[in-house]
């Protein structure tokens, strides 16, 4: 099975993100 890392990179990126202020900024405040 041949795994594109720059195919899904972007995605796991903005996903990652996401995830992050929703758990982080909500905290901050």
């Amino acid at each position: 099975m041949k795994f594109d890392l720059k195919g899904k990179l972007p995605s796991v990126a903005l996903v990652f993100l996401a995830t992050w202020l929703l758990l982080i900024l909500p905290n901050m405040g």
